[in-house]
């Protein structure tokens, strides 16, 4: 049915609009790799074979840890 999937700008460590959860994590983070495992799931349950990730995987050129 599928043979990609196209996904873009997760801009990882923007923090607008986030709060530290009890983990001590960025809430935005937790939100985005839940997403980005997701995408994965759903590509291993489809047998999708290929993900383009367009866009600003990190939101700057220095990624924060």
């Amino acid at each position: 049915m599928y043979d990609s999937i196209i996904t873009a700008d997760f801009h990882i460590g923007l923090s607008n609009d986030s709060w530290i959860d009890k983990d001590g994590v960025e809430s935005k983070i937790n939100e985005t790799f839940k997403q980005i495992d997701s995408i994965i799931d759903f590509a291993l349950k489809n047998k999708i074979k290929k993900i383009f990730m367009l866009g600003d995987i990190f939101n700057g050129k220095r990624p924060t840890p």
